[in-house]
């Protein structure tokens, strides 16, 4: 298996120069998820939701709430967003010439998005700068969807949650109600937790093989996929699994931070449906893969080691790697240049997964919007 040379995750790990800037001239308070109450955690990121997702231009999007049904009875909200219909082609920033003259009533590929917060805290207006860029730049139907947290809710109902959701989806006629059309691509993504939720689903399509459409393209971002502990973590790519102890103070989200937020959500951490390294089988039939990690994220070599299993297997993969950033820096400093290039890299990449090409001052106009707010 290609690994990350030690060197490389050593430097990874060291802190971007623009971002020490930031930080000596506005310190961040040490994060401290272990001693604030959880209704006090998801109140003050519910807030930073809301202002982001209020502050992100609209136009040329339509976003509506649809409630659908989970298997155990109850009921969860997914966000979808879409380009308007009758928008004038001129205004909407479509990937391809083939695209800006199709009918705009023609079904549209979907993508799947979920959101991060440790399984504990968030919720679908985080995804709302990703959704709403993939809307406008590609022409396609976004679904943002919801599940239960922790510790109310412990493991698996996040997971369970998520494979409900996208059981729903990738029935075609759910999907026709959204106006998407799962022929035409059907990817599947997520950040941080969400990037969790986003493997488990599309390695548990592959175990249980009853999804009516498949799951075509997998973006998982800053994603945890074994315990601190690292059981699952394949033995000879325990060498370059180093991160939980190189960024164990990271500021934003600390190796004690995680230990605890694990604690919450009591996690099984040898099952198949939190970490996709206890079912290696699966990873030969895996969609291609677009990774994005953190150099000074305690999480960073979860999504490396993931990427090279998955590299190995056969799969094909692209990974972008974020030297000297923390856990979420393209949520906490959204004007950074590195949080400029993360969501430059995700818009450009999910074109790659949806098999279609774009033009750079598109990608350039779209990642302006997303970082104005």
């Amino acid at each position: 298996m290609q690994l990350t040379s030690i060197n490389s995750l050593l430097s990874w790990g060291t802190v971007d120069p623009e971002l020490d800037l930031y930080l000596h001239a506005n310190p961040l308070p040490k994060s401290n998820y272990v001693n604030t109450p959880i209704m006090q955690l998801r109140a003050q990121n519910q807030k930073i939701e809301t202002a982001t997702f209020n502050a992100l231009p609209s136009d040329g999007i339509n976003e509506t709430m649809i409630t659908i049904p989970m298997s155990d009875g109850t009921e969860s909200m997914i966000r979808i967003c879409r380009p308007i219909q009758d928008a004038d082609a001129s205004e909407r920033e479509n990937a391809s010439d083939s695209d800006s003259n199709s009918d705009p009533e023609e079904p549209t590929p979907l993508i799947a998005l979920f959101h991060g917060g440790g399984f504990v805290v968030g919720s679908n207006l985080q995804m709302a700068t990703f959704a709403r860029a993939f809307a406008t730049l590609y022409h396609v139907t976004v679904a943002s969807l919801s599940y239960r947290l922790a510790p109310e809710y412990p493991f698996p109902t996040a997971q369970n949650d998520a494979w409900d959701g996208i059981r729903w989806l990738s029935n075609p006629s759910n999907a026709a109600q959204l106006n998407a059309n799962l022929t035409k691509g059907f990817i599947v993504g997520g950040v941080s937790a969400g990037g969790n939720l986003a493997i488990s689903v599309t390695h548990r399509s592959i175990i249980e093989e009853n999804l009516p459409s498949p799951i075509t393209g997998l973006w998982s971002a800053i994603p945890i996929t074994a315990n601190s502990n690292g059981e699952t973590i394949p033995e000879e790519a325990l060498n370059a699994w180093i991160s939980r102890t190189q960024n164990a103070d990271a500021p934003c989200l600390s190796y004690q931070d995680l230990v605890y937020l694990q604690s919450l959500l009591r996690v099984d951490p040898t099952s198949s449906v939190f970490s996709p390294f206890a079912d290696l089988c699966t990873f030969p039939a895996l969609p291609p893969l677009y990774a994005q990690v953190a150099g000074m994220d305690p999480l960073r070599d979860d999504g490396l080691v993931y990427e090279a299993v998955a590299r190995e297997m056969g799969v094909q993969t692209r990974v972008d790697v974020y030297g000297g950033m923390p856990h979420g820096f393209f949520f906490y400093f959204p004007g950074l240049r590195q949080s400029g290039r993360f969501l430059g890299d995700v818009v450009r990449n999910m074109g790659w997964l949806l098999g279609r090409e774009v033009d750079e001052e598109r990608v350039a106009r779209v990642v302006e919007k997303g970082r104005s707010s």
